[in-house]
């Protein structure tokens, strides 16, 4: 992730553009003529096999970048997954010439290296997690991030669906989770809605308890009325 000054920067080069929830905001196999600064929103992206499966790889949050990797290609490849907005997302469009000379100008090779090994351990322990933990601590720890990736105990836009897919489970098992971490008043649903309401609980059913690496939850100012 960028510096608070270098993204003020940058994202004053590019033009707003907003996207509702939904809504495909950069499509699989398109040229990199362009990338996205999000700067409000969630979103997440989703690789489609020839067959037509689609693949969760992650979500994506503010102050983060969208489809940078294929401007900055030198082989000029197209977009390898689509990006597709959870929540109303507000972005910045930042013209793929004028980004790479941002880049130059800025030396913001070795941040922008940075953030791409981060994104590949990030993929690496998502891998493990699948392995090595329940479906019950799966779904706690994405809760747990989502909610640090938002800035918000509120977490909103989110189907059983787009959550079984995160963590590589079925709808029918996200929903069995869920009503077990209301029955431990870890959090609260409503339409479309999870509210984190104990972090701490919701840390131990994560299995963070021992090694001390919960992502900090936002204060919570009120509750989700419950299903």
């Amino acid at each position: 992730m960028l510096s608070g000054q270098t993204w003020d920067m940058l994202v004053r080069q590019g033009a707003e553009r907003r996207y509702a929830a939904g809504a495909v905001m950069l499509r699989q196999g398109a040229p990199g003529t362009h990338l996205l600064a999000l700067t409000n929103g969630l979103a997440k992206i989703v690789q489609y096999r020839p067959d037509g499966t689609g693949l969760w790889l992650a979500f994506r949050g503010p102050r983060e970048l969208l489809g940078e990797v294929s401007v900055l290609s030198r082989r000029n490849e197209p977009r390898g997954a689509d990006v597709v907005a959870v929540t109303e997302c507000v972005t910045r469009v930042l013209d793929a010439a004028r980004f790479r000379r941002f880049v130059d100008e800025h030396r913001l090779g070795a941040d922008l290296l940075q953030q791409a090994m981060d994104r590949t351990r990030e993929s690496d322990e998502h891998r493990a997690e699948l392995v090595t933990l329940t479906i019950g601590a799966r779904l706690a720890r994405t809760l747990l991030r989502l909610s640090a990736l938002a800035g918000s105990p509120h977490l909103t836009g989110l189907t059983q669906e787009e959550l079984a897919q995160a963590i590589g489970g079925s709808r029918n098992g996200v929903a069995d989770e869920l009503q077990r971490l209301r029955a431990a008043g870890a959090v609260a649903t409503a339409r479309k809605v999870i509210s984190i309401l104990d972090p701490d609980a919701l840390c131990a059913l994560a299995g963070y308890a021992e090694d001390g690496a919960c992502p900090a939850v936002p204060p919570c100012p009120g509750q989700a009325e419950a299903m």
